[in-house]
């Protein structure tokens, strides 16, 4: 039995179902990913698509606890 590159786990959102996990690269490092069923699948078209998933530090989102962080 070869050795697990990886894992994912079911999700359920707004839309239906992804998959969220890693993969461990060839070089040893992981990368955090998201897959997503192919909604608008024809013909030959994959029926999932593989994104690289933002970390924490990159997404854009902020969270206000309270009045003293709004910029105005």
């Amino acid at each position: 039995m070869e050795k697990s590159i990886g894992a994912l786990w079911i999700k359920t959102g707004k839309n239906g179902e992804y998959w969220t996990g890693n993969i461990e690269l060839p070089d040893g490092t992981k990368q955090n990913v998201i897959i997503f069923r192919n909604g608008f699948k024809e013909n030959n078209q994959p029926d999932f698509r593989i994104y690289k998933q933002k970390t924490e530090e990159q997404q854009e989102d902020f969270t206000i606890t309270d009045d003293t962080d709004l910029p105005f």
